[in-house]
């Protein structure tokens, strides 16, 4: 039976008795075969390219990627709106910081189909996206110490504010890893 391997998945193809559709399953890293494949409309692109099976995205997968990837830069843009308020909103601006890595990292993991929790943990979100592509070893590095904005200067009694300082370097991280994984993601979920 023929495969395409890519991301850590393996997609077993058949063609079926049926013209026009495939048999298709597809079993994840540490996942079993799944009993009962689906069926997939042959799309009008060509299946074979460049040496290997084409295979087209899919569009819930897509749709839910980008979303998280919108909610990413819209808190960027939050945080940057933030910064340059008078005076400046600094703790509003270290917690929209620490939310868009949040939600890029969980747009990475989505496209790569793997499971995580709901956290506001950079480090461990992180550590998913290194296992995932391990030239992000220093990026996650940088960005886990954003993971105390999501609850630090958020309540009375804990510290009022963090430094300008302090909020001008998160954004630059967060900035960073946002370029970072957008560049790693194909052009159709980008926002």
């Amino acid at each position: 039976m023929p495969h395409w391997s890519g991301g850590g998945a393996v997609w077993h193809i058949r063609h079926s008795v049926v013209r026009g559709l495939l048999l298709m399953c597809w079993c994840g890293r540490g996942r079993h075969l799944i009993a009962g494949c689906t069926f997939r409309l042959l799309y009008p692109q060509p299946l074979f390219v460049k040496g290997s099976y084409y295979m087209p995205d899919d569009p819930i997968l897509v749709s839910d990627t980008q979303g998280w990837l919108r909610k990413a830069a819209s808190d960027l843009r939050a945080a940057k709106h933030d910064l340059a308020a008078s005076p400046p909103l600094l703790s509003d601006t270290a917690f929209h910081c620490q939310q868009a890595v949040e939600k890029v990292f969980k747009a990475f993991l989505m496209w790569h189909d793997v499971p995580f929790r709901k956290t506001h943990s950079l480090e461990e979100l992180g550590e998913q996206c290194f296992d995932l592509d391990g030239t992000l070893h220093e990026l996650v590095d940088r960005a886990a110490p954003l993971t105390e904005y999501a609850w630090k200067f958020r309540y009375p009694g804990d510290p009022e504010e963090p430094s300008l300082r302090e909020a001008e370097e998160a954004l630059v991280v967060a900035q960073g890893v946002f370029e970072a994984i957008i560049a790693r993601l194909p052009e159709v979920v980008r926002p």
